[in-house]
């Protein structure tokens, strides 16, 4: 991953220096694409916010209705004729809400232009980009998976205190009514649990099979290798969250029948000790009250002597950390006993030094005195010879002066043609002035279309970014149109679970993990929003043959030959 990594920045800086390169029409022209493209994406994302705040209101209303529901049930309410009418609505809206869901699906698709907003923002017409883009999609869909994944953790986990609540409630309570309610209700939530899971498991690899299928259109071998290995470990980590949840159903199915088997014999022993009728099942029901209280205590003995080991183990780990503490005091006292005695030597050394010092300097103050009066003496030998030698080059002036009368008569001839040389080579500089200031000129001129298109450059690099910014949080919002949809499907589930809607035709047991992503898809009719991706993906694959084509290379060559001329 880091070596493709690499390799798609190397391949962004050659577009982005092919960019640099290219001439201010066709740096207008891509300005003009990308600015299309945004605009475009601004509007799908406008589009897509509405639908999700429509959807959020429909899960509101349903919400709000599925809790009067569950109040109503839990006082213990009978039907009247409001509430009838109340079921009426809520059947109503889950009626319309599938009505518009169908609409959706049967609606024609929009324009290529508006399925494709990717082809007008293109970042440059070469691979380069197309490769730099694909590897931000698979980094924004590989983020978007984790953070699923993520979320159904927490839901699960929200789940699991929820049930925990709920049986803390369910042991408190004395009624046997409000007992026999509150066990379907936690049994309706662990099937809404499995079948939001499952939705959800299924959901996620099929986005992620549309995915691999889009990148392996257009990614090099390396970064398919690449995006293959990582979408296997995503797929064996969503399979083993699956199995995860799989187990748990199980034991929470395990533990809804025992609590009804446990409640039924309950209200069984309360039957039996009203009406006094069986002696020896009053007794039998003691001896198991007994039974099960010395399991209990037996296991509470077992819970203590794991306590009392760890705590044995615990205290056995800070005796040995403090027998390394001591051990490391012991070694910090030697190192500083071992410190002092190297301050000690590094004194005495220093003292030392400073003798040999003050002996060395007396030693050169006594050189140097010897030396100073050897100078002196050699000075005044040199005067002497100094003197002589002043004499004999009087003599050898006056013989030159003598000399030197007809070479100055032709120093100024020579002077005289010297002038006219000069003036022809002021003329000459004047000249050599004129062609400097064009060709100054000149390279101004090509400085500020250089700056030009530095200025387009950095133009067309911002709108590259925006249109990023754009695609995730387009990215962010069909996470949370998947997180709505997921909802409503839970929402619609419970309304089935208890009633107030008709049941699925094709409702049926959970999908095993031998069947593939397709068959488990069509099994729970979530294949429309993959097959929507399948859709995207091929109209994108189409839309890359619209893009304008490259320059030569010898245009380019030429373009920059002219420019190091100007410049020279």
């Amino acid at each position: 991953m880091h070596e493709s990594h690499e390799r798609g920045l190397e391949d962004g800086g050659f577009a982005a220096t092919q960019m640099l390169d290219l001439n201010p029409v066709q740096a207008r022209q891509e300005l003009s694409h990308l600015r299309a493209g945004l605009a475009d994406s601004q509007a799908r994302h406008k589009d897509t916010a509405l639908l999700l705040e429509r959807l959020s209101g429909q899960n509101a209303t349903l919400r709000s209705h599925l809790r009067d529901a569950e109040s109503a049930q839990a006082q213990g309410f009978k039907e009247s004729p409001m509430n009838r009418e109340g079921l009426r609505n809520i059947s109503n809206t889950f009626h319309d809400h599938d009505a518009f869901r169908t609409s959706r699906a049967q609606k024609p698709p929009l324009p290529s232009d508006f399925q494709t907003p990717r082809r007008t923002a293109s970042s440059t017409p070469s691979s380069a980009g197309r490769k730099v883009t694909v590897g931000m999609a698979g980094a924004t869909e590989i983020h978007a998976l984790r953070h699923r994944v993520w979320e159904l953790e927490r839901n699960l986990e929200n789940e699991k205190r929820r049930n925990a609540l709920l049986k803390r409630h369910l042991d408190q309570s004395s009624c046997s009514e409000n007992k026999n309610c509150k066990v379907k209700e936690i049994t309706a939530e662990r099937k809404l649990l499995a079948d939001a899971e499952t939705e959800a498991k299924a959901l996620a690899q099929a986005s992620s099979l549309m995915f691999l299928e889009e990148v392996r259109r257009h990614a090099p071998a390396r970064e398919l290798a690449a995006q293959a290995s990582l979408a296997g470990q995503l797929q064996q980590e969503l399979c083993q969250e699956i199995e995860a949840v799989r187990l748990l159903h199980r034991e929470e199915m395990r533990l809804a029948n025992s609590e009804q088997a446990l409640q039924r014999r309950a209200t069984k022993l309360q039957e039996e000790l009203v009406l006094s009728q069986a002696a020896s099942a009053s007794c039998q029901s003691s001896l198991q009250a007994a039974q099960t209280a010395t399991g209990e205590h037996e296991a509470f003995s077992a819970l203590l002597r794991s306590e009392c080991r760890q705590a044995e183990a615990s205290l056995q780990h800070s005796r040995e950390e403090e027998q390394i503490r001591r051990r490391q005091a012991s070694e910090f006292q030697k190192k500083e006993a071992e410190y002092l005695m190297a301050h000690a030597t590094f004194s005495a050394d220093r003292a030392r030094w400073q003798a040999h010092f003050e002996r060395s300097m007396a030693e050169a103050a006594q050189n140097y005195h010897a030396e100073v009066l050897a100078v002196r003496s050699n000075l005044l030998e040199s005067e002497e010879e100094a003197s002589k030698a002043s004499r004999t080059l009087a003599e050898q002036l006056a013989h030159l002066k003598n000399e030197v009368e007809p070479v100055k008569t032709k120093l100024e001839e020579v002077s005289a043609e010297n002038s006219m040389l000069i003036r022809e080579g002021h003329r000459l500089q004047e000249q050599l002035v004129e062609s400097l200031m064009e060709a100054s000129r000149g390279g101004d001129r090509l400085l500020a279309s250089w700056e030009r298109c530095n200025s387009a450059s950095q133009e067309i690099a911002c709108l590259k970014q925006e249109v990023a910014q754009a695609r995730e949080d387009l990215a962010e919002v069909s996470e949370a149109l998947a997180e709505e949809q997921a909802q409503a499907s839970d929402l619609r589930c419970r309304m089935r679970e208890s009633g107030l809607m008709p049941p699925l035709v094709g409702a049926g047991p959970m999908p095993a993990l031998t069947q593939t992503i397709p068959e488990i898809c069509a099994a729970d009719g979530c294949w429309s929003q993959p097959q929507a991706f399948a859709d995207g993906a091929a109209m994108l694959s189409a839309s890359t043959s619209d893009r304008p084509p490259r320059r030569p290379d010898g245009n380019v060559k030429e373009e920059k030959a002219v420019c190091v001329t100007g410049m020279q």
